[in-house]
């Protein structure tokens, strides 16, 4: 049925734009909804694959009633997808054309025109790149993690100063506060180094097992130049323990930033 059914609705529901339903995420939910299937008796595949090998003591109706649990683990799987897309869709929102994790085009040879066109961009734009970082009213409107923002000031960004970003994640505030540690700036050459004071969710403190974490955002205005953001960190108290989740949260946060960046021009 599923496959009758899914060439019919899935371009309905993907050209929808209120829909709010990604390609992933539905394939996903059919993948789970199928593996249900074939726990389900009385037609599921797996219980009759179960039978053949089972000994004869096993009866059809021991199986059947062994299965229920695994019947409701995955019902509450398929419940769990269903509420909170971004699980799924948390890592393919990570993936970008020039990253490790990215997946090489069915035709190679585009692999190396892709990055040509984005790192072109880098190249040639850094002046309006630079524009914008400067530019403290106008980082809402370019930053993806910034819905709106307080600062020690308006007007040009300075040395010294205060950041407060404001986002909504799954209804609740999150509030980032960082300060512009230093900037060194030459004729062809910026560099920003920002250093997250603290994060809260709701006014409460989260993100306590990152420590010094900082976002260097590098511009070089010459041939061969471009951007480059990086991040530097500490884990610090029971952060240790979660080492990969805390690196994977300070390199995106410099990924992002940088594919912000450069979708400005």
């Amino acid at each position: 049925i599923a496959v009758v059914v899914v060439p019919i609705i899935a371009p309905i529901l993907l050209a929808e734009p209120g829909a709010n339903i990604s390609a992933i995420w539905l394939g996903v939910m059919i993948g789970v909804n199928l593996q249900t299937s074939f726990l389900t008796p009385p037609f599921g595949f797996a219980l009759f694959y179960l039978k053949g090998v089972a000994s004869k003591l096993v009866t059809t109706l021991n199986i059947w009633k062994g299965v229920v649990p695994f019947i409701i683990l995955q019902l509450i799987g398929l419940g769990i997808v269903g509420f909170y897309p971004s699980l799924v869709n948390y890592l393919p929102a990570r993936t970008y054309l020039t990253s490790h994790v990215a997946p090489p085009p069915m035709n190679p040879k585009l692999q190396h025109c892709l990055q040509e066109y984005k790192f072109a961009i880098y190249n040639n734009e850094e002046q309006k790149i630079r524009s914008a970082i400067f530019d403290i009213n106008s980082w809402p409107s370019w930053n993806s993690a910034v819905s709106s923002m307080l600062a020690t000031d308006s007007g040009l960004l300075k040395e010294g100063y205060f950041l407060a970003h404001h986002s909504v994640l799954k209804g609740s505030l999150i509030e980032s506060q960082w300060k512009i540690e230093e900037i060194r700036e030459a004729e062809n050459f910026l560099e920003i180094t920002m250093l997250l004071i603290a994060q809260t969710r709701n006014e409460k403190p989260i993100a306590k097992g990152i420590g010094n974490f900082k976002l260097y955002i590098t511009v070089l205005e010459e041939e061969k130049g471009g951007v480059e953001i990086h991040s530097k960190w500490e884990t610090v108290g029971m952060g240790k323990l979660f080492h990969r989740s805390i690196k994977s949260y300070a390199t995106n946060s410099a990924q992002r930033l940088l594919d912000d960046l450069c979708a400005i021009v």
